[in-house]
């Protein structure tokens, strides 16, 4: 495996990924693991950095001051004093936002307002009738949780969208 012999070749025990998989459901949880870190959880880290990271004080890329000592009491003018100059924090902001766009090349799981989309099967190369059937139980699946999140977000100052079915890639494009 590529992913054994490269990916994981300086950790010890090739970080415990297996030299073979010798069943079905070795098989599927490793796909499973490759399809979940390539898209879902590539999304939730990827594209709500802004989010986040907008707001310097959550996670500021410099600090003009060391971090106070254990019995220094804390102070807001010591924050603000510790927190990077404007400079600094509009490249933090810019660097997150660039982080946060989706590649005009992006494939989503669900077709989507931003890109008009066919569903999964012509995304693919399948053919055989259990995996056409396979990729309409998943898109069955996915736009009831699209249709749930939507549900939850009605009346939401901010809603939640960082891992809504049509904005969670198929793939990382970076």
């Amino acid at each position: 495996f590529q992913i054994r012999n490269q990916g994981y070749k300086n950790l010890p025990d090739q970080g415990g990924f297996p030299a073979s998989l010798e069943t079905i459901d070795q098989l599927i949880e490793y796909t499973t693991a490759l399809i979940w870190n390539g898209s879902v959880w590539h999304t939730a880290v990827n594209f709500g950095q802004f989010n986040y990271l907008a707001c310097v004080p959550n996670a500021p890329c410099a600090m003009t001051k060391p971090p106070p000592a254990q019995d220094e009491v804390i102070t807001m003018d010591r924050i603000l004093l510790s927190l990077p100059v404007k400079e600094m924090a509009r490249v933090q902001i810019d660097i997150s936002y660039s982080l946060s766009l989706f590649s005009p090349v992006e494939k989503f799981y669900l077709a989507s307002v931003r890109e008009e989309k066919e569903d999964l099967r012509t995304e693919t190369m399948m053919v055989d009738e259990e995996e056409v059937e396979c990729i309409e139980r998943l898109v069955t699946r996915l736009t009831a949780m699209q249709k749930h999140i939507e549900k939850r977000n009605e009346g939401l100052a901010i809603p939640y969208n960082i891992i809504r079915p049509d904005l969670t890639p198929l793939t990382v494009q970076t």
